[in-house]
């Protein structure tokens, strides 16, 4: 069996990808639906890990590129809380992923744990363009604050995240965060953001 070894991503270049306050912080309710362009239910059904070069700075106008690994995964919609409704498969890219020697494994204490075959709750924002895909690409509002696993049976579903985030206490029912009670919310401050209106009003 091959040995892996995991890379800590400089914090630095955490800050190029995510928003900072996502990276080292919690986010409210109001900051995950303010800083994403779409909210929505989905599964995972598809995973591409990818090492790219991302340009840093410039150097005597020479460029600098930083190489590292991106890992694309294809997100088939339930529900749109969020954004627009026209797309079935949504592509959302996290920091970190195998590389191509088989050995080493890039990862970061922000990166979203997400997992082929799960479903979940996502905030998204849309990301730079990648070179490897023609569609949008998205990125995690908040890094790992932004991806939520939806457990349970149909009806009683509850949510599940990677980050230990104390500013969602308030969502909470019974010690639970469950779907049905924060997808209300999140619908609720959505209409806010458009004004009272629904999607189909705003469009």
């Amino acid at each position: 069996m091959k040995t892996q070894y995991v890379v800590l991503i400089p914090l630095l270049m955490v800050a190029l990808v995510v928003p900072v306050e996502g990276a080292l912080g919690e986010l409210d309710v109001a900051d995950l639906i303010s800083g994403s362009d779409r909210i929505v239910v989905g599964t995972v059904e598809g995973r591409t890990s990818i090492e790219e070069r991302i340009l840093v700075h410039y150097v005597k106008g020479e460029p600098y590129y930083y190489s590292t690994i991106f890992t694309y995964f294809e997100v088939r919609l339930v529900e749109e809380l969020k954004g627009t409704a026209d797309q079935k498969v949504v592509l959302v890219r996290t920091w970190g992923g195998p590389h191509p020697d088989g050995l080493h494994y890039t990862t970061s204490p922000t990166t979203a744990n997400i997992e082929l075959g799960e479903d979940v709750l996502l905030f998204l924002y849309r990301g730079r363009s990648s070179a490897e895909f023609t569609s949008d690409i998205y990125d995690l509002t908040g890094a790992k604050f932004g991806k939520f696993r939806i457990l349970g049976a149909r009806g009683e579903e509850v949510l599940q995240s990677d980050g230990n985030n104390p500013r969602l206490q308030a969502e909470m029912v019974d010690g639970h965060l469950t779907l049905s009670h924060f997808r209300q919310t999140i619908l609720d401050e959505v209409r806010k953001e458009r004004g009272g209106k629904s999607r189909e009003q705003a469009d």
